[in-house]
């Protein structure tokens, strides 16, 4: 009998692949999943090459870098970029140059905190990394700016164009770093020199590019308010994304952080994949074009369920081929998988909420469950280590899910219903 009931409900679900949602979704994220992949290449490519041909502190160093850079990301107003899609896709195309501006003029206060960092270093006498920071600052108020092209692509619906400008960036800084690198050596300070310029020189073309053509100056009002508010938010989600990298740098060492990064890098990469496909439906929300439904959430779990499981079997053998130094990184990996539960939801969730901008739903789980995260971080880093750490990621990630469930349900009661 419940072999029975589980065929009709894979045929329920089946039977929704021909449903135009889900055709949009294959037909827009099919280049989202490509950029996705173009991503996680490159990517894996230069986490390879540093893993494998340099030593583990450079390589622990340069994470230790990445994340300090992304808990000063709300310097950047990076939730100008979700307001300017939001803003454009509703007919304000003069948004993107507007919010752009006004997001590089607020960078410069990140700029200041980098150089604060920087002075720091160079007076406890570790000059590389004040010379690392001092390059951070200057590049910080236009590489976290101008790279709100993208925004405006995906208001567009442009997916395809989005995915061949992303690979022609990403693979060009990839193999500018790697040269760096076989140049230079181990000089965090060329290579980080390398890995903001190589980048930027195509952020000002394309934002240049696509600014000429932008004639209609019709202001959003809500624009700058809206976009504010979703960087309180995101700045909180970069915070508690690299807390746990930055403690684990700070108080137990570089090789130690080189372990970790590897251990958990698969499942941030599938996460890494999972987010721009879903990021489809943003223009598509934010228009009233579709709905959320029950039996989407359904499928969506199910399928994070497989992801989840599938991920402790792979990694074992994705470490030992490719990163046959970091055997310690396979058990953090499985554990972590566990986090691939939760996150495919919340990212649908949080992006449902954006786009019909319910306040308190889009705040409200962020803050609990990031904020958890954060107070939490440091006690369970000293009592278990870095297993402490993955629990409160994977805490984390479930307590997100079930705020955002109570949002959904309460918030949006007539979009709950059965039809899909």
């Amino acid at each position: 009998m419940k072999r029975e009931n589980g065929r009709v409900m894979i045929k329920k679900i089946l039977k929704y692949k021909d449903h135009s949602d889900f055709k949009y979704l294959y037909r827009s994220g099919q280049y989202k999943l490509y950029k996705a992949l173009s991503q996680f290449l490159a990517s894996f490519i230069l986490t390879w090459f540093l893993a494998n041909f340099t030593s583990k502190d450079f390589f622990g160093n340069y994470r230790f870098i990445l994340s300090i850079l992304g808990m000063l990301i709300i310097f950047s107003l990076p939730g100008m970029k979700d307001a300017i899609l939001q803003s454009v896709a509703r007919g304000y195309d003069y948004s993107f140059i507007a919010g752009t501006k006004k997001a590089m003029k607020f960078s410069l206060s990140g700029g200041l905190a980098l150089i604060l960092i920087s002075i720091y270093y160079l007076l406890t006498e570790r000059i590389e990394f004040g010379l690392v920071f001092i390059v951070c600052a200057i590049f910080f108020p236009l590489v976290h700016t101008l790279d709100g092209f993208y925004a405006f692509l995906n208001a567009k619906k442009s997916f395809k164009k989005e995915f061949i400008y992303y690979s022609l960036i990403n693979s060009f800084m990839t193999v500018s770093v790697l040269l760096s690198v076989y140049l230079f050596g181990e000089n965090l300070t060329t290579f980080m020199i390398v890995f903001f310029s190589s980048q930027l020189l195509f952020y000002l073309y394309f934002y240049l590019k696509f600014k000429s053509g932008i004639v209609d100056k019709k202001n959003d009002r809500e624009l700058f308010t809206f976009g504010w508010f979703l960087t309180k938010m995101n700045g909180l989600i970069s915070i508690a994304n690299y807390v746990d990298q930055f403690v684990v740098g700070l108080f137990i060492g570089p090789a130690n952080l080189a372990i970790y990064f590897i251990g958990i890098m698969l499942p941030n990469k599938i996460k890494a994949i999972i987010n721009p496909i879903f990021y489809t439906l943003y223009p598509k929300f934010s228009a009233d074009e579709m709905n959320l439904t029950k039996k989407k959430i359904l499928i969506i779990f199910l399928a994070s369920c497989l992801i989840s499981v599938g991920l402790v079997a792979v990694i074992p053998v994705f470490i030992k081929i490719f990163f046959s130094g970091f055997a310690d990184s396979i058990i953090y990996g499985q554990f972590f998988s566990a986090a691939l539960l939760f996150i495919p939801l919340n990212i649908v969730f949080g992006l449902f909420f954006r786009a019909k901008k319910r306040k308190s739903a889009i705040q409200n789980p962020i803050i609990i469950s990031r904020v958890s995260t954060i107070v939490l971080v440091f006690p369970s880093l000293y009592f278990f280590g870095i297993f402490g750490l993955i629990i409160v990621k994977i805490l984390e990630q479930a307590l997100n899910l079930i705020v955002n469930l109570f949002y959904f349900i309460t918030l949006t009661p007539h979009l709950f219903g059965e039809h899909i």
